[in-house]
């Protein structure tokens, strides 16, 4: 699937609305098992579906620091009640070449029935304001639905380098 890398420059942390219930905080590896579940339940009927097992492998390898050293501080779960129901997973300087140095939102995930409720928003600008600098993160084209987020929360299409 062709993907476009965005980028969005330094923000300051902003007030961060959270619907009635929900709440984040750091992920921990003992989250990662229920990570995995929420990841493999939100690709469920997509282009990008896997099995819970693929899941599970890929989840283990960004914390094994295979997409570059896991941001803890950035490594965000959203809890409604007891129940996880999305994440977003941050590196720094993730290993393509592509890719500028820095920190780098590997994944945002929700689970269809919490989408569309600033669950997603939320984890994004938290992520902002706790890094303030540069972050960049990859989109798919088929889903112009995180595009309009990503656009929303500042980010834009990285420019081409200039030739002189």
């Amino acid at each position: 699937m062709a993907n476009a890398l965005l980028i969005a420059e330094p923000r300051e942390p902003t007030h961060v609305a959270l619907p009635a219930g929900a709440h984040l905080r750091p992920l921990s590896l003992s989250a990662l098992r229920d990570v995995s579940s929420v990841y493999h339940q939100t690709y469920l009927g997509t282009p990008h579906e896997m099995t819970e097992a693929e899941a599970h492998d890929d989840i283990t390898r960004t914390w094994a620091g295979e997409y570059g050293h896991l941001l803890t501080a950035a490594s965000l779960g959203v809890w409604v009640g007891d129940e996880l129901v999305g994440a977003i997973l941050t590196v720094q300087d993730p290993p393509w070449d592509d890719v500028p140095p820095g920190p780098f939102i590997l994944d945002l995930f929700v689970l269809p029935a919490h989408r569309r409720t600033g669950l997603g928003r939320a984890l994004v600008q938290t992520v902002q304001g706790v890094l303030r600098s540069r972050i960049a993160l990859r989109v798919d084209h088929s889903a112009p639905e995180a595009r309009s987020l990503y656009v929303a929360l500042g980010f834009h299409t990285r420019e081409a380098p200039t030739v002189t």
